[in-house]
C-alpha cells in the first residue's frame, strides 16, 4: 500500500502543463485539473466548497407566525453562507400581504427579514432577490449555523400565495 501514487517531472506545454504520474506502478499522463482531483483523494484538495442550491415550497396560509409561508433547516454539519435568495411566486396572495425572509438561530417558528424585508405577494406574482429587492433590512448574505434555519413569514394573511424560494449557499 505505500508508495501508491509516485509523481515524476513536470513538463510545462505551451498551453498546459502535464505531469506524469504512477498510480501502483501503471503511468498515467494527466493534466493538472485531474491532478487536483487525484490529490482530494488523499486529502490535499477539497472539493466539498461547490454553490449548493436548495429549493424551498412557499404555500401562502392564514397564520402570520414565523416560518407559517414556508422554512429551511440547513442541512449541512457546518455553517453555511447564504450568498443569494431567489423567490418565484406562480400565484399571489389574495389578501394584501408582505412576505419577509431571513436566517434565524432561534426556531422553525421565528419570523426574520435579514434577507429579504417585506415583499411584496398580494399585488401581483413576483421573481425577487435579496440583492434588488432586499428592503429595508435585507441583506446580500447571511451566515446560518448547522441545524439553523431560513423561515418565510406573511405579514398578513397569505392564503393563496404559491411559489418557491431558491437559496444558494456554500459551506464555510
Amino acid at each position: 500500500m505505500l508508495n501508491l501514487v509516485t509523481r515524476g517531472k513536470a513538463k510545462v506545454g505551451s498551453l498546459y502543463a502535464k505531469t506524469l504520474i504512477s498510480l501502483n506502478g501503471v503511468a498515467l499522463s494527466t493534466t493538472f485539473t485531474i491532478l487536483n482531483f487525484i490529490a482530494a483523494a488523499f486529502g490535499t484538495v477539497s472539493f466539498d466548497r461547490a454553490v449548493k442550491i436548495a429549493k424551498v415550497p412557499l404555500v401562502g396560509v392564514v397564520a402570520t407566525t414565523g416560518g407559517a409561508v414556508g422554512v429551511w433547516q440547513n442541512p449541512e454539519a457546518v455553517s453555511v453562507m447564504i450568498d443569494g435568495l431567489l423567490i418565484n411566486t406562480t400565484v399571489k396572495s389574495t389578501g394584501a400581504a408582505n412576505l419577509n425572509a431571513g436566517s434565524t438561530p432561534t426556531s422553525a417558528a421565528t419570523s426574520s427579514a435579514n434577507l429579504i424585508d417585506t415583499l411584496d405577494v398580494g399585488t401581483a406574482t413576483v421573481t425577487a432577490d435579496n440583492f434588488t429587492d432586499k428592503g429595508t433590512n435585507g441583506k446580500s448574505r447571511q451566515l446560518v449555523a448547522a441545524g439553523k434555519w431560513v423561515t418565510f413569514t406573511g405579514s398578513a394573511d397569505t392564503t393563496g400565495l404559491l411559489g418557491a424560494a431558491y437559496i444558494s449557499y456554500v459551506i464555510v
